[in-house]
């Protein structure tokens, strides 16, 4: 995933937070060069300022959201808008399915990967109704094709 953001600090600078949500990595750039990242306590990300000075920008854990904030100068910077408690609501529309189709854990696991699926959705440049729609759709999708890898897996049964 790859996040766009501004900061206090950087007014005319454009960041972009790449982060593999799998394995965790991040990478940090600024204005397209990438940021040296420190191996000290936290690993913070090293961002030179025009002056000549270096600053820390810590990754922070920013529950519930799986995307981290940056911690610069003891402050937090969100690198993507916090959802709204409804939008996780409608994230978590693939876990409805678990209960429909009774649970069986490779669901589960589909559903998961659908909800982090729809919170990338839900925070991408799209009209809001156009988010609603993609998550509903995305939704309808597995369903669909759940029903029928469970009518096939009965038939070989």
């Amino acid at each position: 995933m790859k996040y766009q953001f501004t900061l206090p600090n950087f007014p005319e600078s454009i960041f972009e937070m790449k982060y593999a949500t799998w394995f965790g990595e991040q990478s940090l750039y600024k204005d397209d060069v990438p940021m040296e990242r420190s191996t000290e306590k936290g690993k913070p990300f090293l961002i030179p300022t025009k002056s000549g000075e270096v600053l820390k920008a810590y990754p922070k854990k920013d529950f519930p959201s799986i995307v981290q904030a940056l911690e610069i100068d003891q402050i937090q910077h969100n690198i993507v808008e916090k959802l709204r408690w409804y939008d996780f609501a409608i994230a978590l529309l693939p876990f409805c399915l678990v209960f429909i189709f009774n649970g069986k854990s490779i669901l589960v696991a589909i559903a998961l990967v659908a909800f982090l699926n729809n919170l990338d959705i839900l925070r991408s440049n799209n009209t809001q109704k156009n988010k609603y729609l993609k998550v509903i759709g995305q939704t309808a999708v597995i369903a669909a094709l759940y029903f029928v890898v469970i009518q096939l897996l009965d038939l070989l049964k």
